[in-house]
């Protein structure tokens, strides 16, 4: 009948036949990994999902996992550990006892078997207390899932009211109330021809639950960027990573506004204030299907405020009142509005920044926004030897951060654009 190939993981097997493998690596590549210890090169089956009970041997168990998670956390990481109580493998215990009893039947009258597996049906208490241990609940699919949400939590809290639950898929409000996050689709799963362009108003209306969306396609990072999400599975472009680890109180604010009005159509704009402050950040999307040059709606600025295009780093200048720009198609344009406190000349390799009033940090920062060389800032004249700067460095702009976020941008003197 063919070759088989066999995976194999804590004594368990996969098999399946030539006609299969196809299949196998289209689907699951992402879960198979090469054993490293005791038996190199052999490929391993690293998704059997069930009880979560136990440690691999074969990588060292329960101390290398604890090593593996300090290594993490001393790097900066926020550690989180994936789990689906939607699969019950048939070799774990709780898929021995119960798979064939829990699982969900069909409309064909079989049980299904999503990912090769059993699917335990959440409408079951039996199935929730498996899940959080705890109290049972409500009949409707949703709402029972919604429900083990909120016994997680509460198991959870009572360990550790910092850690952290998310989610694959954030289910609507009446789940999202016990999450700190989810794994999100909405610009492929739930793409479609009746929307030009994705936006996550999840993101907007429920900020609580950060959204991460899973999309490795080649506009993935820009339409992310717009929505200014976390991104799954892949790293933002060096630019927008910047601007959004620099600007965490505005996109965590919580006067968030999707698909602010625009003077053209298909250019879509949200908006992010963190509150009371006057510093907001526009983004606008290119959706048209060509170059777009043109104005963009007013945006009100006081005497003592500028705007800044993050991305570009450069000054933008008002005309007869309106801001124009340059947008290639599905292209993204980042402007700040902030209070005009820095200023900066350059005469040769000194450049003078002038801060109005305050303290912070002064960067000179290259193309991607990232500091190249930086001091205390104090109110009044501040130096910086430009002489400093590494061979090869291109200084593009000067920030005021204050606790590591933006305060204030300028051009550098003398740049060209």
């Amino acid at each position: 009948m063919g070759s088989v190939i066999r995976l194999e993981n804590a004594g368990m097997s996969h098999r399946f036949r030539a006609g299969q493998t196809l299949r196998l690596v289209s689907l699951y590549n992402a879960y198979t990994t090469c054993e490293m210890v005791k038996d190199p090169g052999r490929t391993m089956w690293n998704d059997q999902p069930g009880d979560y009970s136990g440690y691999n041997g074969r990588f060292g168990g329960l101390p290398a996992f604890r090593k593996a998670i300090r290594k993490y956390r001393h790097a900066g990481a926020l550690v989180t550990l994936y789990t689906d109580p939607f699969r019950l493998n048939d070799n774990c215990p709780a898929g021995k006892a119960f798979g064939n009893l829990w699982g969900v039947i069909g409309a064909d009258g079989k049980r299904t078997a999503a990912y090769e597996v059993r699917n335990p049906c959440h409408d079951n208490p039996d199935v929730r207390r498996w899940v959080a241990r705890t109290e049972e609940g409500v009949s409707q699919w949703n709402k029972a899932v919604a429900d083990a949400a909120r016994q997680v939590r509460a198991a959870m809290d009572r360990i550790g009211p910092g850690l952290v639950l998310t989610t694959e898929y954030p289910g609507y409000d009446f789940l999202l109330q016990f999450l700190e996050g989810s794994i999100t689709y909405d610009t492929t799963v739930q793409a479609s021809p009746l929307r030009p362009l994705e936006c996550n108003l999840q993101r907007f209306y429920f900020p609580e639950c950060k959204p991460y969306e899973l999309d490795y396609s080649p506009l993935s990072p820009v339409k992310k960027f717009w929505n200014a999400e976390g991104s799954f599975g892949n790293a933002y472009l060096a630019p927008m990573y910047v601007i959004l680890k620099e600007n965490e109180d505005t996109y965590q604010g919580r006067r968030l506004e999707p698909l602010v009005p625009t003077q053209a159509r298909y250019i879509y704009a949200n908006r992010f204030s963190p509150g009371p402050s006057p510093k907001t950040i526009y983004h606008f999307y290119n959706a048209t299907g060509h170059t777009f040059e043109g104005p963009v709606p007013e945006i009100p600025l006081r005497p003592e405020e500028h705007l800044f295009d993050l991305l570009n780093l450069r000054e933008c200048r008002l005309r007869a009142g309106a801001v124009r720009i340059f947008l290639p198609r599905d292209e993204v344009v980042c402007l700040a509005r902030l209070p005009k406190r820095l200023s900066a000349a350059r005469s040769g390799d000194r450049l003078q920044a002038r801060l109005k009033s305050g303290e912070g940090l002064l960067a000179v920062c290259d193309p991607d926004g990232a500091a190249l060389l930086s001091r205390k800032a104090k109110t009044g004249q501040n130096t910086m030897d430009l002489s400093r700067l590494s061979a090869g460095a291109k200084p593009a702009c000067l920030k005021l951060l204050i606790g590591g976020q933006l305060a204030d941008a300028a051009e550098l003197p003398g740049l060209q654009h």
